[in-house]
């Protein structure tokens, strides 16, 4: 998943003093539109945030193989970093430098030891003679002598606390191998936070090569911060490998199976699809990093981990399989995404040549099969051995994961050509618009602003000779908190253009589904949890809302409303770098009276300036930015927002090393309104994020100083590069504060119209219903609101907002008051249905 660019204005400038006209809905029952897919809404996962392993997954045990700590695959351990080998990028074919960071806090994370004070007891990980070839890590326990007084436990913490609940059945596993003497006996069991033992038995060891052990637990207590132990009961040498807790009591009560509310949180959103297994994961930051499906099926302590781009590594518990039988399980189609021989262009960007290509694509072949094939044909016969020898319902491959470019598109024809050839029932979705595409996958993470514009987006589309849309990963996720009712209205607008255009867009899916309260990688998404709770923000309500209640076909509606008013961001001016090292000078912010709001002074210190990442020093009257990685920025923390009002911003920038650097107007607030130099996208294009999305081809040199000048009056945005105009943007229209669709169900005969009241105040609307003689009343009203659209569902306080049904007084011309800042579905039998 990667941050995609504006198509519309964020430049959030004063709405224009305009007559304010009032609310009004016409809806013409006799004039149908566009038919309403029924696949419109879908899900789509991605292992982000502990989203799978600590989240969806119900294994209580983290490191459970005790791998946390091998590197990524691909790379190698140098300096207190994780390197992938130099080697050039597919989109631009300079040479990437990719690493991350790799310190944990003891060589076995999540795992702790508990001994007496003195006693000689000792922990490794080993690698010899391991398990099995695909979990090569393993942990000895070395107790030469058992001490007296308090026990020698191995401790688990789980992931941030294992939770148990009285009276619930666990069930327990490990594979062991003694040392001298034999006849070892440990025992299991899980204590409270404050030491009281909630369960516990003792399992005999017998033999010196690996075997398992399992068994059950039944809590006598309840705690979310409980932690596992093993206690050794006799003395020696004991190695442990794959210890497994898992709750008796899973979704569909399946085995290795999902957590129950979590998983119902999804089954209640009656998804037409899942896409699985994510967006970067299955790139990988490297090739050999990718998501692999032959390795996260069969026995679970057989499966390879592999560690996830956003920053921990994953057991593959939650495989192939496990995804399919989930979408089988949610009466939802598969959409499986598939590597085509590219790593994430935003880590490392390796790929593979042209003649391993073969290699991917027979390998796709093969995980199609298992979903698909007979159960007397390879694949399809390990699935049966897995307890499933019917098919699955797998409908969807999209090929490849936000890549794009030639060689990309080269590498989708030959997939797409073997797939259809096999498979050609199954529907092929491409990340980038090109001849012959039956599906685009379009990304969308923007502001309010652009969401409530896109609205309108799809409207005046061309629909002859062009690929179906699929909006594959879509969110509010600036200027929205961590997730507030503001973004919820945001998306609901969006959702209902999709809906009117559904001729067009045939799929849609929010990103990131779900987050790990403790270990959160990305700042806006739909299900939050801990180890014990679990919640919904208004974005995952909204489109529940919106998803119960498709009609068939869509029928004119046409909306009135006052302007809508959403508050100015407040940022700050930003300098930045993106891979690379860049100097920059003489900055300088003017206001239209020529008045200096703001100078550098780069003399002697960063004057005025508060670094954020990177390595920012002074160097030869310069600011400079010479530290390794992706994301570095410099922000002046004491100038209002340039966005708030005209102004001139000047300044000289050079690139000294990769790939480019940016300048932001608005760089505290999250805001996008960034002009982007070189980097980011193909390098030889400058844009304006958050404006309006521009690619003005343009070479950035290295080591050449460029002035740069950016000018906004009024609604008119110019940008200069060396005196030259590059960019000249108007801000949008305003916007509309109230959002409607309307649309027949046939076979209940009931007209559906979908309002969204953005405004923060009720809005009183007059609703117009013409084309049909008679209507039933009362009608049925869905509606969530809240007084303050900054308000937010949380774990504390989980349905503060939520929808809430009630009847209401329906005619062909009728008044109804909207509440403030609502999401709303009014279902109106006609008479005689």
């Amino acid at each position: 998943m990667k941050h995609t660019l504006a198509l519309f204005t964020a430049l959030l400038l004063a709405p224009l003093a305009l007559a304010q006209q009032p609310a009004t809905i016409t809806v013409r029952a006799d004039k149908p539109g566009a038919p309403v897919p029924r696949s419109l809404h879908g899900i789509f996962f991605e292992e982000v945030n502990h989203a799978g392993d600590g989240g969806l997954y119900a294994e209580l045990i983290q490191n459970r193989s005790f791998d946390a700590t091998l590197p990524v695959e691909g790379c190698t351990l140098h300096d207190g970093k994780c390197k992938a080998a130099p080697g050039p990028s597919y989109s631009n074919g300079r040479t990437n430098n990719w690493s991350v960071p790799w310190k944990f806090a003891s060589p076995w994370p999540s795992w702790s030891l508990e001994k007496p004070e003195g006693a000689a007891v000792e922990m490794s990980i080993e690698t010899e003679k391991p398990l099995h070839p695909n979990n090569t890590t393993y942990l000895r326990l070395n107790v030469p002598t058992l001490p007296q007084g308090p026990a020698v436990r191995l401790l688990n913490e789980g992931y941030w606390g294992i939770s148990i609940r009285d009276g619930e059945t666990y069930d327990v596993s490990f594979f062991a191998r003694q040392g001298a003497p034999t006849g070892a006996r440990v025992r299991v069991g899980v204590v409270s936070a404050d030491g009281a033992v909630l369960a516990q038995k003792d399992v005999a060891l017998d033999g010196d090569d690996w075997k398992q052990y399992a068994g059950s637990l039944t809590a006598s207590g309840s705690d979310a911060k409980a932690k596992f132990f093993l206690q050794p009961l006799s003395a020696g040498s004991l190695d442990l490998d794959f210890v497994s807790l898992f709750p008796r009591k899973t979704f569909k009560n399946r085995p290795n199976g999902l957590r129950t509310d979590l998983a119902q949180f999804l089954a209640d959103l009656k998804p037409a699809f899942l896409r699985f297994p994510g967006g970067c994961v299955v790139e990988g930051a490297t090739m050999e990093n990718r998501v692999q499906w032959k390795k996260s099926i069969g026995p679970t302590h057989e499966r390879a981990s592999y560690w996830s781009v956003w920053g921990y590594r994953v057991t593959n518990g939650l495989g192939h399989h496990e995804f399919l039988q989930l979408c089988e399980d949610l009466g939802a189609d598969a959409m499986w995404v598939v590597n085509v021989g590219l790593s994430c262009e935003y880590r490392n960007g390796d790929y593979w040549p042209d003649e391993r290509v073969p290699e991917l694509i027979q390998d796709t072949l093969d995980g199609i099969e298992y979903a698909l094939g007979s159960a007397d044909s390879k694949w399809g016969r390990m699935r049966a051995e897995a307890g499933h020898p019917e098919t699955f319902p797998l409908k969807y491959i999209e090929i490849g994961a936000e890549n794009y470019g030639p060689l990309y598109q080269a590498r989708y024809r030959q997939f797409a050509a073997a797939i259809k050839k096999a498979y050609p029932q199954l529907t092929l979705i491409n990340c980038e618009k090109a001849d012959g595409t039956e599906v685009v996958d379009e990304h969308y993470y923007s502001t309010p602003h652009f969401f409530f514009a896109g609205h309108r987006l799809y409207d005046n589309e061309p629909r002859t000779n062009v690929p179906r849309r699929y909006l594959g990963e879509f969110a509010v996720f600036q200027r929205v908190g961590t997730g507030n009712l503001t973004a919820a209205l945001a998306e609901s607008a969006f959702m209902l253009g999709l809906e009117r255009n559904g001729d067009l867009v045939t799929m849609c899916s929010y990103a990131p589904l779900f987050f790990n309260a403790n270990d959160i990688k990305w700042p806006v998404n739909m299900i939050g949890f801990d180890s014990a709770r679990s919640f919904a923000r208004t974005s995952y309500y909204g489109q529940r809302m919106l998803a119960s209640n498709l009609p068939d076909v869509n029928v004119a509606c046409e909306t009135t409303s006052p302007t809508l008013e959403l508050p100015h961001p407040d940022g700050e001016i930003g300098l930045g770098t993106w891979k690379s090292h860049a100097e920059f000078k003489d900055v300088k912010l003017t206001a239209t009276d020529g008045k200096v709001l703001f100078t550098s002074n780069a003399s002697r210190e960063l004057t005025g300036f508060k670094p954020g990442a990177g390595t920012w020093r002074i160097a030869d009257g310069a600011l400079r930015q010479d530290g390794d990685g992706d994301l570095r920025y410099l922000s002046q923390a004491n100038v209002p927002t340039a966005l708030q009002s005209d102004f001139t911003l000047s300044l000289k920038a050079r690139k000294l090393t990769g790939e480019g650097f940016y300048i932001s107007l608005d760089h505290g607030t999250q805001g996008r309104n960034h002009w982007i130099f070189g980097g980011w996208e193909p390098p030889t294009q400058l844009e304006v994020l958050g404006i309006k999305m521009r690619h003005v081809p343009s070479t950035i040199e290295t080591g050449k100083w460029y002035d740069i000048r950016i000018e906004l009056a009024g609604k008119r945005l110019r940008c200069f590069l060396d005196d030259k105009l590059v960019h000249d943007v108007q801000a949008s229209d305003p916007l509309p504060s109230l959002y409607a669709v309307a649309g027949m169900k046939n076979e209940s005969g009931e007209l559906i119209v979908k309002v969204v009241n953005a405004a923060d105040k009720p809005q009183q609307t007059r609703i117009n219903i013409k084309g049909t003689p008679t209507l039933s009343t009362p009608a049925t009203l869905l509606s969530m609101s809240h007084p303050d659209r900054t308000a937010e569902n949380s774990l504390t306080e989980p349905t503060k907002i939520a929808p809430k049904q009630s009847a209401v007084e329906v005619g062909t011309d009728f008044t109804h008051t909207f509440p403030a800042n609502s999401i709303n579905v009014l279902r109106v039998k006609m008479k005689g249905q």
